[in-house]
């Protein structure tokens, strides 16, 4: 988690600041806004339920082609598992 480039945080505001990847980009979406930004700094910070907003930005992300952290967890996942993620 420390080399982490994003983390999102869905309705949470996770308060062991210790494991907070250093230089990454935060996002965080929470119904309660009040809690938006209040452990860490944010890049983005959206108020709303997490399923609707999660929806709405999905259309406005671009995908990207770059799998090796996939990769590099499949290796320690069975076989049957890389199969069924197709990775």
């Amino acid at each position: 988690m420390m080399n982490w480039r994003s983390l999102l945080m869905l309705g949470t505001d996770f308060p062991y600041r210790d494991f907070y990847p250093k230089d990454a980009t935060i996002v965080q979406i929470d119904v309660r806004g009040e809690q938006l930004g209040r452990r860490s700094k944010l890049d983005f910070g959206f108020i709303g339920d997490t399923q609707t907003t999660l929806r709405a930005l999905l259309p406005k992300l671009e995908q990207n082609q770059y799998q090796q952290h996939l990769k590099r967890f499949a290796g320690t996942l069975p076989e049957d598992t890389q199969k069924a993620w197709m990775i």
